[in-house]
């Protein structure tokens, strides 16, 4: 009935991309933007980034680990691409992220198709293959049993879409599942066991 401030992340983000471990002792916060783009005080130096042409944030490849117990964030191994808008999920001892977005100079947004496993016990990140199409701001669950991951939505190059994917971490292969009646970014989805 009552909330209770914890231990602040140690650098303010937005997009970014969370999960806890299995037995809930942990969490990881992964990926998104450096404060640059909302940091009020930095508005001087945004403004002087986009007069000359240069994007007014950085996406970040930092992972922070909150333990519970301890209330303390430690700072992680980075991810081998530095993204915001990436879905993340929990399988097993692994981390597994897709997509995401960059933003390149000329403030052009790319999707990409990336895909990464963290093994948080190594802290150490593996390179998978990649999706079928890249997009952004996608849901992603893990159904633990089968070890496959399912990916729902997103932003393509050309907008929202509708795409329904399984991912298969064993295999490394993907499938298209029946696509969602409606096409949505920057949703939530969770395994209910």
């Amino acid at each position: 009935d009552s909330w209770e401030s914890l231990a602040p992340l140690p650098l303010a983000r937005a997009g970014l991309a969370a999960t806890a471990s299995v037995d809930g002792s942990s969490f990881l916060v992964l990926g998104g933007f450096e404060p640059l783009l909302w940091d009020d005080a930095a508005r001087s130096v945004r403004r002087r980034a986009e007069s000359a042409g240069e994007a007014p944030a950085q996406e970040a490849n930092r992972i922070f680990a909150y333990d519970v117990k301890s209330n303390v964030w430690v700072e992680r191994r980075p991810m081998p691409a530095a993204r915001t808008a990436i879905a993340a999920a929990r399988v097993g001892g692994d981390v597994i992220t897709v997509g995401g977005r960059s933003l390149s100079s000329g403030f052009s947004i790319e999707q990409t198709e990336t895909v990464a496993a963290y093994d948080s016990e190594a802290d150490v990140w593996t390179r998978r293959g990649t999706m079928p199409q890249p997009r952004a701001g996608s849901t992603m669950a893990a159904h633990g049993a089968n070890d496959k991951l399912y990916v729902f939505g997103g932003s393509g190059p050309r907008g929202d879409i509708d795409i329904t994917e399984e991912y298969d971490i064993a295999l490394d292969q993907w499938a298209t599942l029946a696509a969602m009646p409606t096409a949505r970014h920057l949703a939530a989805s969770a395994e209910v066991n």
